[in-house]
């Protein structure tokens, strides 16, 4: 399952990099806006992309769970 998610959120273009800045701010939407130096709004309309595609909420605690382990995975080339 972890390895599907991964692969549905690479294919999407920022996903990972969204999620990664997104986590690291500890969800704060306008902190993680201006560090993508990117609207709020388009931060929204991301999140919810990751949810379509991936079929997790990723502001749920299980959505945080496995989000955090297919990007963290992802950025340290562990399925390259």
């Amino acid at each position: 399952m972890l390895r599907d998610v991964a692969r549905r959120l690479a294919n999407g273009p920022d996903l990972v990099t969204t999620l990664d800045v997104y986590y690291r701010n500890d969800m704060n939407r306008l902190r993680s806006a201006v560090a993508l130096h990117i609207h709020p709004r388009t931060l929204d309309y991301r999140l919810r992309r990751v949810r379509e595609s991936t079929g997790v909420d990723p502001a749920s605690t299980k959505g945080i769970r496995i989000l955090t382990a297919a990007v963290a995975r992802l950025l340290a080339g562990a399925w390259a």
